[in-house]
């Protein structure tokens, strides 16, 4: 079990750790001090930190279509007029021309929305920058 203790002769924001393990097995106490809440300036090469990149972006170009047929397929009243546009397809329950009408503003409305999508999300990529 790891356990800490506090030195005086530590700086504030430095703490020792040492293992209580049994002398047969190690014969040194293992010391391992680290500093927290320090910032280290970029001129010491030796320290390798993880990327923090953030990326708020949906889409790329190979997912946006196919994503954004999804997202827009998910909300209720886009689905009840695509099932309606469909069931025009069927001859025994379709009037004459009446894809024609389904299908117009389901497709507008879809595409309104896809524009709408891209260039939000081209905004969020632009920041990510």
């Amino acid at each position: 079990m790891a356990r800490a203790k506090e030195s005086n002769d530590l700086k504030l924001s430095q703490v020792q750790i040492s293992d209580d393990t049994p002398e047969e097995v190690m014969d040194t106490t293992d010391l391992r001090s680290f500093e927290a809440n320090t910032v280290f300036d970029s001129s010491n090469k030796e320290r390798k930190f993880i990327g923090n990149k953030i990326q708020t972006a949906k889409y790329n170009v190979l997912t946006f279509f196919p994503l954004n047929l999804f997202h827009q397929f998910s909300k209720a009243t886009n689905i009840y007029f695509l099932v309606l546009t469909l069931m025009e397809l069927i001859p025994a329950i379709a009037q004459p021309g009446a894809f024609i009408t389904m299908i117009t503003p389901l497709g507008f409305v879809v595409s309104v929305s896809m524009v709408k999508d891209l260039f939000e999300d081209y905004k969020r990529q632009k920041a990510d920058k």
